[in-house]
């Protein structure tokens, strides 16, 4: 055995006993490099990890090194930064409300896309994705259901708990209006009680045939309500289901119910533009008892929106038994497009003795009047929208209208009038030419209302305007105290502007423009012409 360790190797010479040890020292140096690998891996890790913390810490504005912890820069709390948010997205009406829904889209839009800005905004703004949620299609309710049926009781009261407004806008066909509805009246069930404050439907055009689900999804969203509900848009109802739902008898239907003591602030009544529903609210379909008892629980709105096509004619009945209950409506929106020659609209501010705000929408061709001989002691505004471009001569009734009421104090607390229209910049004729006797009666009634303290605005704020008289060249009299001369002579032509009336003064010498130096007035002065050029051939030729 010795004698096998002693003999050397036939290629290299080195001895067998030689050739072991170097293999376990080969072996030993592979098992270091190894645990050494292994240990700078742990440190890299670890390097890595303290790096991370370092620029985390240094984002947030703080340091941890030194074993302190000093700020940089302060942050403000969490409740303030929900205070921001809510404010910055705030849309302060149904998306229903809005013809365009611009306002909606906005406020939607921004609610999605701030939580994506940074972890600290997520954790602010999640709660505000659910707060106001409209429903469109059968797949939204089914989808929220199925997701809240996968989470435990907490997370799912915490889900719930963030829903403050539906809104339900129905674009199915009939038969899907159905299942709609059964959806939605589910998801209303689990809402806790007293936390809806904003509801509205959207029956599309049902004419009558989805009356039964929006009848059921009301009824349930005034008894979660719990007397909390603020605002309430009603589109169609059938009052003979609806007391039969409820399982009462008598006419008085809400007024037994838990939520006699509705707060609402706004009540709507404004159907989808062709919706000529017959189950409306002003419908023929309804018994006289509906409106009556609508008026009873209406008591407190100080909002009332009115754009509905089913308010003239023999319904103008029903909607005076309507504002009966309403005495503390302080904001009026009415549309008198297609009701302009049959809504009687003196009758109808009688019933509002607290109104300050009315907005009028309608079309310029409808020829609405302003009730002559009416005065209303608490008025202060008046807004006009025209929902189409108009003439040089249509508004001019409706407003003169309003300047002569003005002027006999009918309105003494009115402040302002706002015409929402195609004004650039405030100026009536600004791509159009008024005739004389047009452009006549608009400058009376801006000189009238000035007078009177009362502004005429467009819908941003710009006082109404004629373009002539702040633009185009015009005449004026010079100072009559120090002429001599016939009127003609004291007459000037000058650009004037009403922003720089006081920038422009006249010599009581001449009757020119001047500047109130001793220059005299300019004067051309002749003066030959330059002599011809002449080249350097033609003078050496000469």
């Amino acid at each position: 055995m010795e004698e096998s360790q002693n003999n050397p190797c036939v290629t290299c010479g080195t001895e067998q006993g030689d050739i072991q040890r170097l293999k376990k020292q080969i072996r030993e140096l592979t098992e270091k490099l190894e645990c050494s690998q292994l240990q700078n891996s742990l440190l890299t890790s670890e390097c890595y990890r303290l790096r991370r913390e370092l620029r985390e810490s240094a984002f947030k504005g703080r340091s941890s090194l030194g074993g302190r912890s000093s700020t940089i820069r302060s942050s403000l709390p969490n409740e303030i930064l929900r205070h921001i948010f809510a404010m910055a997205t705030e849309s302060s009406d149904l998306a229903i409300a809005d013809n365009t829904g611009r306002n909606w889209k906005l406020s939607s839009t921004t609610r999605r896309a701030i939580p994506f800005v940074c972890k600290r905004w997520n954790a602010v703004g999640s709660e505000f994705l659910l707060e106001h949620i409209v429903i469109q299609c059968v797949s939204q309710p089914l989808g929220l259901l199925w997701t809240l049926s996968r989470l435990n009781t907490i997370d799912q009261s915490r889900i719930l708990g963030y829903i403050r407004g539906m809104e339900i806008i129905m674009r199915e066909e009939v038969d899907e209006a159905a299942i709609f509805g059964e959806l939605t009246v589910l998801l209303l069930r689990k809402l806790p009680s007293g936390q809806l404050r904003r509801f509205g439907i959207d029956c599309g055009q049902c004419n009558g045939s989805r009356t039964l689900s929006v009848t059921d999804m009301i009824v349930e969203v005034l008894r979660k309500s719990a007397g909390q509900l603020e605002m309430l848009h009603l589109p169609c109802i059938d009052y003979s289901e609806w007391k039969e739902r409820s399982g009462f008898e008598d006419h008085g239907t809400w007024q037994s119910t838990s939520y006699a003591d509705l707060q609402l602030k706004k009540l709507s009544f404004t159907p989808n533009l062709g919706n000529w529903c017959s189950a409306s609210a002003f419908g023929s379909r309804h018994e006289p008892g509906l409106l009556t008892t609508l008026a009873r629980f209406i008591r407190s709105a100080d909002t009332l929106d009115l754009r509905s096509f089913w308010l003239g004619g023999q319904n103008h009945a029903k909607l005076l038994m309507l504002l009966e209950g309403t005495t503390n409506i302080q904001t009026l929106h009415l549309d008198l497009t297609y009701l302009s020659s049959i809504l009687d609209l003196q009758s109808l501010l009688q019933k509002l003795p607290r109104l300050r705000h009315i907005f009028i929408s309608c079309n310029s061709r409808s020829g609405i009047a302003w009730p002559i001989e009416f005065s209303h002691p608490l008025l202060e505004e008046i807004t006009i929208i025209y929902t189409r471009r108009y003439s040089s001569e249509e508004p001019v009734p409706f407003i003169e209208n309003l300047e002569d009421q003005a002027k006999s104090n009918n309105y003494p607390t009115l402040k302002r009038i706002t015409m929402h229209g195609y004004f650039s910049n405030g100026c009536l004729d600004s791509d159009c030419i008024f005739p004389a006797s047009y452009f006549k009666r608009w400058e009376n009634t801006i000189d009238s209302f000035r007078e009177q303290d009362v502004e005429l605005v467009d819908q941003e704020g710009r006082p109404i305007h004629l373009w002539r008289r702040r633009h185009a060249v015009k005449l004026e009299h010079g100072d009559k105290s120090t002429s001599s001369g016939s009127e003609s002579e004291e007459d000037q032509w000058y650009e004037t502007s009403d922003e720089d009336d006081g920038a422009r003064s006249f010599s009581s010498d001449n009757g020119d423009i001047s500047d109130d130096s001793d220059d005299k007035p300019y004067k051309y002065a002749h003066q030959r012409d330059l002599r011809p050029f002449v080249s350097d051939s033609e003078g050496e030729d000469q």
